[in-house]
């Protein structure tokens, strides 16, 4: 329910005269804000933005001295998709790395 539609709110009768009374202001307000100091901006968002462009150059210059291929990553992702790329393995199994021990008889032989 808002606070519009409540009927005969106590909070409502007590501030009635309390919302109709003047309070003296003599530029009080005005001394407040005029004392306000507003720090200069430190410009805070250039650090991110300048280590992005960084980052950014530095990425294209090791792409370019690798002999990174644009035609060749762009056919091996589309034969990668053929088979779909795998996030996660076919087969859950562990494989077995334990060695057989060739020294220990076998009881089914007996």
């Amino acid at each position: 329910m808002k606070r519009r539609e409540i009927q005969n709110d106590p909070l409502e009768r007590l501030f009635v005269r309390a919302r109709e009374e003047r309070v003296p202001d003599d530029g009080f307000t005005q001394r407040v804000v005029g004392r306000i100091v507003i720090p200069p901006s430190r410009n805070s968002y250039r650090v991110p933005t300048l280590a992005t462009a960084f980052a950014s150059v530095l990425v294209i210059v090791w792409m370019a001295f690798s002999g990174f291929s644009v035609t060749d990553f762009t056919a091996r992702l589309s034969r990668e998709q053929s088979g779909g790329i795998r996030l996660i393995p076919q087969s859950w199994t562990i494989p077995n790395t334990q060695k057989e021990d060739t020294n220990t008889p076998n009881h089914a032989d007996n």
